[in-house]
């Protein structure tokens, strides 16, 4: 969190960051991942894998259109799954979140605090297909008879 906290900070081009989901929430656990989220003038400048690999080096990474927002969800080092959010300045207070979370938002001109919800469905269907079918890694088990199967 300290190298990701120094990356967007010192980018010019990120004009605010700050985590939702379940750390945000304070109910993260071992096997949580982060959801980072970035609020810039021009999404199109940003390479979100690029700029995960300033954090820590990318293993895997996929980038979903998510309406004006873009999603790179990535494996960095360590394992450490990251969802980055590339999202327009000029419409972050427009845009749903995913539950309830309260989240903690650090800008240049200081911080805030907002709660927000879900409304619009993901591409649930591309997502599922990116994230167990080879993104991840998923772990293989030997099921007696059956050779080896995907562990979900």
């Amino acid at each position: 969190m300290d190298r990701a906290k120094h990356v967007l900070a010192t980018d010019p081009r990120i004009a605010a960051a700050w985590v939702e989901g379940s750390l945000a929430a304070g109910t993260a656990d071992a096997w949580s991942d982060v959801d980072f989220h970035v609020a810039v003038e021009d999404p199109a400048a940003i390479d979100g894998e690029e700029l995960l690999g300033r954090i820590a080096p990318v293993i895997s990474a996929l980038t979903f259109p998510l309406g004006p927002v873009r999603l790179v969800a990535a494996t960095l080092e360590g394992p450490v799954r990251v969802d980055l959010y590339v999202e327009p300045l000029d419409q972050v207070a427009s845009i749903s979140r995913l539950g309830r979370p309260t989240c903690s938002t650090a800008t240049r001109r200081g911080s805030a605090s907002s709660t927000r919800s879900w409304t619009r469905p993901l591409q649930l269907a591309r997502l599922v297909r990116g994230y167990f079918f080879g993104f991840m890694m998923p772990a293989r088990l030997e099921v007696p008879g059956r050779g080896a199967g995907l562990a979900l």
